[in-house]
């Protein structure tokens, strides 16, 4: 849910950012984000939010790092990035996030505000090479860069939406998860060689 603020340039991801998304998924997110927090304010339900960036891991389709990528790795294809391969971009292993939200449900200390799940930062080409040496052969990837996303995205719906999230890829996309572990300590987050092992096993075992 971390779509839901824009950090602007290069800044890193903390509770404390507005809620500021400019595309129409992110401003829907800030507005649900606000009634439920408000509801909790007063009164009507009990509420906390876990912020995750863009997930992996098995069972972890519907993302940006689901098909598109990991999907077409373990079918012998190029994975699919957006605009830059060696910036930063916050990555939330599913079994991690659980374990966080496990805790904020658990913990009335948690209600009544956003938390982001702390999770790893690694750039695109990280990614490759731990997909990489798991399979045991080369992977590369296809880059659909910034100006291709804005041009194609006049005439391609699909490349429009993408085009409202490149800021998030054309930069470092890193979430601070550092009120998270004052507050609960330490959410350990699952090593990256690990993660995408897992991920990369179920995406070559499993039919989806």
């Amino acid at each position: 849910m971390t779509t839901v603020i824009d950090p602007g340039a290069g800044r890193c991801l903390s509770e404390g950012l507005p809620f500021a998304a400019t595309d129409p998924k992110g401003r829907v997110r800030a507005r649900l984000a606000t009634e439920l927090l408000t509801a909790h304010q007063d009164g009507r339900a009990r509420m906390t939010l876990g912020l995750a960036s863009d997930y992996f891991g098995p069972s972890g389709v519907d993302t940006a790092l689901g098909q598109a990528f990991f999907g077409r790795l373990a079918a012998g294809k190029k994975a699919q990035w957006l605009c830059d391969l060696d910036q930063p971009h916050a990555a939330s292993y599913l079994p991690d996030v659980a374990r966080g939200l496990v805790t904020l449900g658990s913990r009335p200390e948690a209600d009544g505000r956003p938390w982001h799940l702390p999770c790893a930062a690694p750039s695109g080409r990280q990614l490759l090479a731990a997909a990489g040496a798991v399979l045991g052969r080369p992977v590369g990837a296809t880059v659909l860069p910034t100006a291709a996303l804005r041009i194609g995205g006049r005439v391609v719906p699909l490349l429009r939406e993408l085009s409202y999230v490149a800021h998030q890829w054309d930069r470092p996309w890193i979430v601070d998860g550092s009120a998270y572990e004052r507050e609960f300590g330490p959410l350990p987050v699952t090593p990256l060689p690990d993660a995408v092992a897992a991920t990369v096993s179920w995406w070559t075992t499993s039919s989806r």
